[in-house]
């Protein structure tokens, strides 16, 4: 999980490097992150249901790739992990929706 959130971490410097030199803007980048939030929720949500559902896999697993970037093989996979991965997600999105809301609204301020 960790080299994944430095990869992100990564990619939003560069965006937020990029955005705000050429047009001075903040929420863009943000935005950017918070679109891949989401979908990291989703598919997060995805694998937790599909865990829950012995049918689909022969035992537990992760289910797409996206959540196997996050979820890696050095932890013990069980139906509470993948929820407690999910959970944080959604929060996660949460806190960057109020963000982005925060950084909008001072920025139609400052203009």
């Amino acid at each position: 999980m960790m080299m994944f959130m430095l990869i992100v971490l990564l990619v939003f410097v560069i965006y937020f490097i990029i955005f705000y030199k050429r047009q001075g803007t903040v929420s863009r980048p943000i935005f950017i992150l918070l679109l891949f939030s989401i979908i990291t929720s989703i598919s997060l949500a995805e694998n937790y249901i599909s865990s829950l559902i012995p049918q689909i896999n022969d035992g537990i697993g992760v289910s797409n790739d996206l959540a196997k970037w996050i979820i890696t093989d050095d932890v013990r996979w069980t139906h509470e992990l993948f929820k407690q991965y999910y959970i944080s997600s959604v929060n996660i999105s949460l806190l960057l929706l109020v963000i982005y809301s925060v950084v909008v609204l001072f920025e139609k301020n400052w203009k």
